[in-house]
């Protein structure tokens, strides 16, 4: 039932009901392609507003989503503008962390085979893995800076 009612969510939706939501989303993934960062309704984030010009995404299924509200990724070690996100209601299985913005706005990104480390000002500030279907997902629950070894 609250799946039906997270698929509901439109610009008069609650910043409470909203708030309820942000919880449950494990890790964003690492997206070359996303020109902007794309969340999901459980994606954990902060200063959430309904949006006043909605962006329309293209799906690889040409088939299209629009965005009802912003915020940011709540991932504090990563620059401002670097965490600004689109919430799309309808987006699935997984929110997109932008490379682009991210490289855009003073990061880095390293991939390799079975990793990808997000960097700022030549500090790793997050690390991921590359999941069994080849995506480079970064948790986001509990990720805290890398440290160097």
């Amino acid at each position: 039932m609250k799946e039906k009612e997270n698929n509901n969510l439109n610009n008069n939706t609650s910043l409470t009901q909203l708030d309820a939501t942000f919880r449950t989303s494990t890790s964003l993934v690492a997206d070359t392609a996303a020109t902007a960062n794309y969340i999901m309704i459980n994606t954990p984030c902060t200063n959430i507003h309904p949006t006043k010009t909605p962006i329309q995404v293209y799906l690889a299924n040409s088939s299209h989503i629009k965005s009802t509200h912003e915020g940011e990724l709540d991932l504090p070690m990563l620059p401002s503008a670097a965490r600004t996100a689109h919430l799309l209601p309808e987006l699935k299985p997984n929110a997109l962390l932008s490379i682009g913005q991210l490289c855009d706005n003073g990061c880095t990104a390293e991939f390799s085979a079975t990793d990808v480390i997000i960097k700022c000002n030549n500090t790793p500030v997050l690390q991921g893995y590359r999941d069994p279907i080849g995506l480079w997902r970064i948790p986001i629950q509990h990720n805290h800076a890398v440290t160097s070894s």
